[in-house]
């Protein structure tokens, strides 16, 4: 009877070996589970960064779709030609500080975010400032009239260059 017990211990290097074994993996396991919710933390942070930078560029580029037309509706319009003016100056200015505002976000955010929504945005800024170039020269030049045609014409393609930066932004974060 005595074999027979000795047949079924275990010697004291092999529960040493186990041990071992054991500990290995779950140091192994708990080596991939740091890596794993390391890499999850990464993700998640880069998700919200990038969704901030989608908020920040939106808003200013929405700002600067509001701003940039700068007619002021007729009923609005003094009847003098140098009102006029200083009026469109005025609106002018203020559409010039969200186009620096929506130019510096777009630019400074680059990195965080997908190259075609950078591209869309950078095309509806050069748009935006072409028009308020071509308006300031039209105001020189005592012009007034056809800043009306060129509002309208802005307003439409800013229209569809926002609604293509509003599908690639749906698209990148869905």
């Amino acid at each position: 009877m005595l074999d027979a017990i000795k047949l079924w211990e275990i010697p004291d290097y092999l529960i040493v070996i186990f041990f071992v074994l054991v500990i290995l993996w779950e140091a192994y396991r708990w080596t991939k589970e740091k890596k794993r919710a390391r890499r999850l933390a990464v993700q998640t942070i880069a998700f919200k960064t990038e969704f901030q930078v989608y908020r920040d560029i939106w808003k200013a580029i929405v700002s600067l779709q509001g701003l940039a037309p700068i007619t002021p509706s007729v009923d609005s319009l003094p009847l003098e030609v140098e009102e006029q003016k200083k009026l469109y100056k005025q609106r002018i200015n203020a559409a010039l500080k969200a186009f620096q505002t929506s130019e510096t976000i777009v630019e400074l955010s680059k990195p965080f975010y997908c190259s075609n929504i950078h591209s869309v945005a950078r095309k509806l800024n050069r748009d935006c400032f072409k028009h308020l170039r071509k308006i300031s020269r039209r105001l020189e030049k005592d012009k007034i009239e056809e800043c009306y045609d060129m509002a309208d014409k802005l307003q439409d393609d800013t229209k569809h260059i926002i609604k293509e930066m509003e599908q690639a932004i749906r698209k990148e974060i869905s």
